[in-house]
């Protein structure tokens, strides 16, 4: 059983021709408009599901009707345990996610009270029973599952998303110094990949840090090793939409670790799993 705790929206996508969109009071999308289920911690979820892997998924919803199409979907996937979900928001998250002909995504998100509202402590106990690994997001209600699983001795992997710099992120900084597995975007780095990842390792206890690097591939880090290692990207005839590929890349990347592959090999995997995500878009 992998412990998942992250946050979950139901998401509108709408596809536009073009960044930037220019103003205008009426635009006719056909076919061009779709609603699902989304969200960081949702996404790393269901794909360890359609990996196999056996899932427990905490997270926080509302009471309305956004959270019914959430319940629906989980139901969808008897790998996961929904024992962790929580309806104690006052309505549940949503996102809007503009996305272009080549896949590139704008996305807006309303996280409600979510920042707010901390986890039920008697659900949090009773969502380790069976867990083999935590994977936490890095939302605040979910630290207190990193700080759970080190307790346990439970291994925990964490993704602090597209970070600038993890040295002076106080935020992000708790999350990477729980964890034995940190995972970030090289989106928005101030400096290089090799010196966040340096960093990242220097600030927290993990035995490996990966940073994706979208189109470019990943780059891994190894605690013990002084060279950085560099992972080409996988080829992809036709790129669909890119929104979520980092979430299936570390959906990937647990998967492979907790089926007992050494960090190495997991990356190169993830990076299997997440061109996939982008080509087939399966969930969508």
């Amino acid at each position: 059983m992998i412990l998942v705790a992250g946050n979950v929206n139901v998401q509108t996508t709408v596809r536009i021709e073009a960044f930037p969109l220019a103003y205008e009071k009426v635009r006719y999308a056909p076919n061009g408009i779709a609603d699902r289920v989304g969200g960081v911690g949702w996404n790393v979820a269901a794909g360890l599901a359609r990996l196999g892997g056996a899932v427990r998924f905490a997270t926080l919803l509302g009471d309305d009707a956004a959270a019914a199409v959430v319940h629906a979907e989980i139901a969808m996937l008897p790998e996961i345990a929904a024992d962790g979900v929580a309806g104690v928001l006052s309505a549940t998250p949503r996102s809007v996610i503009l996305e272009d002909a080549t896949g590139r995504g704008a996305i807006v998100t309303d996280l409600k009270n979510a920042l707010e509202t901390p986890y039920p402590e008697h659900l949090l106990q009773g969502a380790f029973a069976g867990v083999r690994h935590a994977h936490v997001t890095n939302i605040e209600w979910a630290l207190p599952f990193a700080t759970e699983a080190r307790r346990r001795g439970l291994p925990v992997s964490t993704d602090v998303q597209a970070i600038r710099d993890l040295e002076h992120d106080a935020y992000n900084r708790r999350f990477a110094a729980l964890a034995d597995y940190v995972l970030f975007s090289g989106e928005h780095l101030d400096g290089t990949p090799a010196d966040a990842l340096a960093a990242a390792l220097r600030l927290s206890p993990a035995r490996a840090a990966v940073c994706t690097l979208g189109a470019r591939g990943a780059m891994l880090a190894l605690r013990g090793e002084a060279c950085v290692r560099s992972l080409p990207p996988v080829a992809i005839a036709n790129a669909t939409a890119t929104t979520g590929a980092g979430d299936a890349f570390a959906a990937g990347f647990v998967a492979a670790i907790v089926g007992g592959l050494d960090p190495l090999a997991a990356a190169n995997r993830a990076r299997q799993h997440a061109a996939a995500w982008i080509t087939e878009s399966p969930a969508r």
